[in-house]
């Protein structure tokens, strides 16, 4: 009799272990290529960041931002827009302020 509470236990304890049959669902929503699309749009379309070399990629659920701005309100600026683009919620801006180009953003002739 002990034998057998004692297999009953360890059966119960084993299924107790075992994983679920299906994952949670994930809460990352992804960056479409629509998405993707338009947040390069935004960037390229505005009169001061014409003259800037930006790009911006997917990861995750994020939008990482990358390239040279002459100034931090340049560089505040990108990120704003990113932000503003339907579909963004999380922006990593990775821009780098470069003194060298004062006055040569805006649009290009």
């Amino acid at each position: 009799m002990p034998r057998i509470l004692l297999a009953v236990v360890a059966a119960l304890v084993l299924v107790g272990c075992a994983a679920p049959a299906t994952p949670p669902p994930s809460t990352i929503e992804p960056i479409d290529k629509a998405t993707l699309a338009a947040v390069n749009v935004a960037l390229k379309q505005d009169p001061i960041l014409a003259g800037c070399v930006l790009t911006a990629e997917a990861r995750h659920d994020q939008v990482v931002i990358k390239g040279e701005v002459p100034d931090e309100a340049s560089k505040k600026k990108a990120e704003q827009l990113v932000r503003g683009v339907h579909g963004v919620a999380k922006v990593d801006n990775q821009i780098v302020i470069n003194d060298t180009l004062k006055g040569k953003g805006g649009p290009l002739p």
